[in-house]
């Protein structure tokens, strides 16, 4: 894939994005149309595109792949929480508000919303494959990594549940992993609906992105000098060493270009949840969720070229 390539397959989605921000800023539609858009495609269009992506033929090179892709997403966790240590140290921020939201952004990317429609558009349905085995780790991390970093704030660790890891996407990307070792097809009729369903995926996704911006004031939001900062960081230096990293290892092909990819991503939008129900600095986690969407536009299609010269 030349740069080329790389930028039109992006500017394909933040073209819907840009159609998001529009039909919320006039109100065409309200930002609770967007809620429920966000529970249909969580609910229902990311399921039936793990599935469909997933439930491929069993092979035993796939399945080796799997496992190494399950091994990179650990690293990726644990080379984030070391990046972090040094990112915080960079933005000299004292309040434990702001400093965990940092802490959490620095290992936590969109993964989901903005990672498995990005790496469908650059890579097909091997992309959304390896990605959405590559999130499995990142999925558990969320809510157990989430509550040890936010209850700095509070001083109390709320527990860990494994009924979180039940969501909807989780079990679809099980079942899709059942399907490919034991080979099962689904029904044509079956599998035609799985398929145009997932189809929505990418489009939804990415209208929804627009919307979500459209909450934000572009006069009040781009006040925080360190919010630009934790940008660069996140969105340009971290994905280019994570890079040069596999690339000393001698990793190529997809099991490099969806780890940088995924490193590539800006902050994911329900990082809120977990501000608000620890207390932390909701207000900083939407102004990086704003600023690093709005900048990936930029910085995912170079990390797409440069994943796949």
């Amino acid at each position: 894939m030349n740069i080329l390539m790389a930028y039109n397959e992006i500017l394909t989605l933040f073209l819907i994005v840009i159609i998001g921000l529009i039909v919320a800023k006039k109100k065409i539609v309200t930002q609770s149309f967007r809620k429920e858009l966000s529970t249909f495609l969580f609910y229902v269009s990311i399921p039936a595109t793990m599935i469909n992506s997933i439930s491929q033929p069993f092979s035993e090179d796939k399945m080796q792949e799997i496992i190494w892709i399950l091994m990179l997403s650990v690293g990726f966790l644990i080379f984030g929480a070391l990046v972090k240590k040094m990112g915080v140290i960079l933005l000299q921020e004292k309040d434990v508000r702001r400093q965990t939201v940092y802490e959490f952004l620095f290992v936590i990317t969109n993964y989901g919303f903005m990672g498995w429609p990005v790496s469908y558009a650059l890579f097909g349905d091997d992309g959304i494959f390896y990605s959405s085995v590559f999130a499995i780790p990142i999925n558990i991390s969320f809510y157990l990594y989430g509550s040890i970093i936010f209850s700095k704030v509070s001083g109390k660790r709320s527990r860990f549940s494994l009924r979180q890891l039940l969501t909807p996407p989780n079990i679809a990307t099980a079942i899709g992993l059942l399907f490919f070792i034991f080979s099962i097809s689904l029904p044509s009729q079956i599998s035609g609906v799985v398929s145009l369903l997932s189809a929505t995926t990418t489009p939804l996704a990415m209208a929804i992105a627009g919307m979500t911006l459209a909450a934000f004031s572009f006069r009040t939001v781009f006040s925080n000098r360190n919010v630009f900062l934790f940008t660069l960081l996140r969105l340009l230096v971290l994905p280019f060493v994570l890079f040069l990293i596999l690339k000393m290892f001698r990793i190529d092909g997809l099991l490099l270009a969806i780890p940088v990819i995924i490193a590539a991503m800006p902050a994911p939008p329900n990082v809120t949840v977990l501000t608000e129900q620890y207390h932390a600095d909701s207000y900083l986690a939407a102004q990086i969720i704003f600023i690093t969407t709005l900048l990936s536009v930029v910085t995912i299609p170079l990390f797409g070229y440069l994943v796949s010269v």
